[in-house]
C-alpha cells in the first residue's frame, strides 16, 4: 500500500467535508434545477480543446527532443494522464509517458524530460497569472483571507502535518533502495536523461507557437470557467474577469496533491466567490457544476484514449 496516496485521499475527503459541511441541499437542488446546460456542453468542449492544445504543445517538446509523434497520440496520452490523476495525484505524468512509450517506442526518460519542462512552464505561467490576479483584485482577495484566516489556522496546520508525514513515509519506504549504489547510479543516469530532454526546449522549431499554445491553454481554462458561470442563474453576472480570478484560485487549489483536485479546488472556488460578495451556496453550486462533469468526462475520455493507444500499439506490432 502506498501511504502517500492514502494520505492524499484522506486530505481530499477532509477538504471536501470542510467545503460542504454547512451546505443547504435544497438550495443546491434549486440552483442546479434552474441551470442552462447548453453552457455546460460549451464549457466541456472548450476544456477538451485546452487538453488538445496541451498535447500539441507537448508534441513540440517531444519533437525538439528528436522523437516525432502524432498530435492525436499525444492528445490520447494527455487524457490518460488526467484519468490517472483522478485516482492518484501526480501519477498522470507517469501514466501518459508510459502509454506513449508503448505506442511510439520513444524512451520513457525522454518523454519524462519533456513533461518536466512542460510542468515547469505551467508553474511559471501560474505564478505570473497569480500576480496578475492579485494586481487586479488585491483588496478583495487579501482582505477576505486575512479576515478569515484565524478560523482556518488549525485546518492548515493539519494539512502541513499530513504532507510532512507523507514525505517521511515516502523516505522511510524507499530507504533500502536509494542506499544501494547500483540503483543510485541508475537513478542518476535516468535523471541525466530527463534533464537532457528538458533542455531540448532550446531546439524548438517555433518558440512563438510554443508560447502561443501556452497562452491558449490558459485562455481556454478561463473560457471554460466563464461558460460554467453562465449555467446557473445566480452566477451569470460574474463576468470574464472574475471567471479569470476563479480559474487562477482554482488552479492554486489543484496544485495540492489529492485525487482529481477533489476538495482543494472546491474550497478555492467557494472562498473566492464569498470574497466577491456572492453567497456561499452559489460558490458551492458553481464549484460542483464546474468540477464534477469535467472529472467524469476526463475519466471517460482517458479510458477511450488508453484503449486507443493500446489497440494502435498492438496493430503496429502485428
Amino acid at each position: 500500500m502506498n501511504w502517500k496516496y492514502v494520505l492524499g485521499a484522506f486530505l481530499g475527503i477532509a477538504l471536501l467535508y470542510f467545503a460542504f459541511k454547512d451546505m443547504n441541499y435544497q438550495l443546491l437542488q434549486e440552483n442546479l434545477a434552474n441551470g442552462n446546460y447548453w453552457w455546460l456542453l460549451m464549457s466541456l468542449l472548450v476544456s477538451l480543446s485546452s487538453h488538445y492544445v496541451r498535447a500539441w504543445r507537448w508534441k513540440m517538446l517531444i519533437e525538439a527532443a528528436g522523437k516525432p509523434i502524432k498530435t492525436f497520440d499525444a492528445f490520447a496520452a494527455v487524457l490518460v494522464g488526467y484519468m490517472a490523476n483522478a485516482g492518484a495525484p501526480r501519477m498522470g505524468e507517469v501514466a501518459r509517458c508510459t502509454v506513449l512509450t508503448t505506442k511510439t517506442q520513444a524512451p520513457f526518460a525522454t518523454l519524462a524530460g519533456t513533461v518536466f519542462t512542460e510542468r515547469a512552464i505551467d508553474v511559471l505561467s501560474l505564478g505570473l497569472l497569480i500576480i496578475l490576479a492579485f494586481v487586479l483584485e488585491y483588496q478583495k482577495l487579501v482582505g477576505y483571507f486575512v479576515q478569515y484566516m484565524p478560523s482556518f489556522s488549525f485546518f492548515y496546520f493539519l494539512i502541513f502535518v499530513l504532507l510532512g508525514l507523507a514525505g517521511w513515509v515516502l523516505v522511510w519506504k524507499t530507504q533500502n533502495s536509494w542506499r544501494k549504489i547500483s540503483i543510485l547510479n541508475k537513478i542518476l543516469e535516468f535523471v541525466s536523461t530527463i534533464l537532457t530532454s528538458a533542455m531540448s526546449i532550446k531546439n524548438l522549431k517555433s518558440p512563438f507557437l510554443f508560447l502561443l499554445s501556452t497562452g491558449l491553454i490558459w485562455f481556454f481554462y478561463v473560457l471554460s470557467t466563464y461558460f460554467g458561470t453562465l449555467i446557473l442563474p445566480n452566477t451569470q453576472s460574474i463576468g470574464f474577469q472574475l471567471a479569470f480570478i476563479i480559474t487562477i484560485m482554482g488552479g492554486i487549489g489543484m496544485t495540492i496533491p489529492v485525487p482529481g483536485g477533489l476538495g482543494p479546488f472546491h474550497n478555492a472556488v467557494i472562498w473566492t466567490m464569498v470574497a466577491f460578495g456572492y453567497a456561499k451556496s452559489d460558490g458551492e453550486a458553481l464549484a460542483l457544476i464546474i468540477h464534477t462533469p469535467q472529472l467524469i468526462i476526463l475519466i471517460i475520455t482517458g479510458a477511450i484514449g488508453y484503449f486507443y493507444l493500446l489497440s494502435q500499439s498492438k496493430l503496429e506490432t502485428e
